[in-house]
């Protein structure tokens, strides 16, 4: 079972992760390492130094300033990065709420932006909150 995107939050990621594959089928370290080398070829350098702290957290290294693991899986699906690649659809840049019925109130203007990086950005819709990507170039590169 995969939890739909509007349902898709920080605080509910590792319920994400559970469901999407077996705990024992995945290695959150390396997930991790991928994850800081996508922050470093993004030049996403604050980012970067929050994930190194909870990777020194998990390693066993006290740090007072490492990311709780739900936002490291939250960029992981926010970059699409494998098993998280589906966890939001990915849409052309002005598109509709993918969820709403078509007509009435479904207009860009219903919609805002909720996280924004290089190379992609996060829209949540104002009417039911399902949330989808919109990336720059093939798959956010």
């Amino acid at each position: 079972m995969i939890l739909p995107p509007r349902l898709f939050s920080p605080s509910i990621a590792t319920t994400i992760l559970l469901f999407r594959v077996a705990i024992n089928d995945i290695d959150l370290d390396k997930l991790i390492v991928e994850l800081g080398q996508e922050f470093k070829r993004r030049g996403m350098d604050a980012h970067l130094q929050l994930l190194r702290a909870l990777w020194r957290e998990r390693q066993g290294r006290a740090s007072n300033s490492a990311w709780p693991i739900d936002m490291a899986l939250n960029w992981m699906a926010l970059f699409r990065l494998p098993p998280f690649d589906r966890v939001y659809p990915l849409l052309p840049g002005l598109s509709p709420c993918p969820s709403c019925p078509p007509g009435g109130q479904r207009g860009i203007a219903d919609h805002w932006v909720t996280a924004v990086w290089p190379g992609g950005t996060r829209i949540e819709c104002s009417q039911c909150h399902t949330a989808w990507l919109n990336v720059d170039g093939p798959q956010g590169s």
